[in-house]
């Protein structure tokens, strides 16, 4: 795939048309300052200050953001797919609601950054910087942390989402895989026959579903 220059004047708009769509298309300036109902489409970012562009309503797949400063951005309620944010300052960066998917966050300067009431699925975060972070109320599907920097507080909060999100993947699809950790499956039980251990008389036992964990390799290998 050819990644091709945009067809941008040099000076800085002060809004960009609604509605446009880019694709394939390299940045190393944006001359936008209002970006409203856009859709980038292969594009990659680099070395761009966004701290005087507002965003709102914009589409992102397949996108990489090498460098670039994403500040205090609001993604919110945004659908982000396939991408990667590399070595960016991500202070305080907002998706409060947001869908990712497939996206991968390497060494991003993420202090304060809020995924609240965001669904996350397969989500790397590798050697991030995410100190007081929010994750309150998100779904996470198969993301993992490696490497990544969380306070004691937010650690506790990616656990309660997460944790949210396991019992929500088995009850949907019966089986959820963390990348390197290992794998919780929903099983069946099948009705049978019990003993009442104080009075020693038979009793039946229903059926009922329970989780089980088989680890996986990095898991295993740390313990040995």
């Amino acid at each position: 795939m050819k990644i091709k220059e945009p067809k941008l004047r040099k000076e800085l708009y002060k809004e960009m048309p609604e509605g446009m769509e880019f694709s394939d298309t390299y940045f190393e300036e944006f001359p936008f300052g209002e970006v409203k109902d856009a859709t980038f489409d292969g594009c990659v970012f680099n070395r761009i200050d966004f701290s005087n562009v507002n965003l709102e309503d914009v589409s992102l797949t397949d996108c990489r953001f090498d460098n670039c400063d994403l500040s205090n951005k609001c993604f919110d309620k945004m659908f982000v797919t396939r991408c990667e944010f590399i070595n960016s300052k991500m202070v305080g960066t907002s998706f409060i609601g947001a869908v990712l998917k497939d996206a991968k966050f390497s060494l991003v300067k993420g202090d304060y950054i809020n995924f609240s009431g965001a669904r996350l699925s397969n989500v790397l975060f590798e050697e991030a910087n995410l100190s007081y972070g929010y994750f309150s109320e998100s779904v996470m599907k198969n993301v993992y942390f490696d490497k990544a920097n969380l306070t004691k507080a937010d650690a506790l909060r990616a656990l309660d989402a997460m944790t949210d999100g396991i019992v929500e993947g088995l009850k949907k699809e019966g089986k959820v895989a963390l990348v390197g950790f290992g794998t919780f499956s929903a099983k069946t039980r099948a009705a049978r026959t019990g003993i009442n251990p104080l009075t020693k008389e038979s009793i039946k036992i229903p059926a009922k579903t329970v989780a089980s964990f088989k680890a996986g390799s990095k898991l295993k290998d740390a313990l040995n």
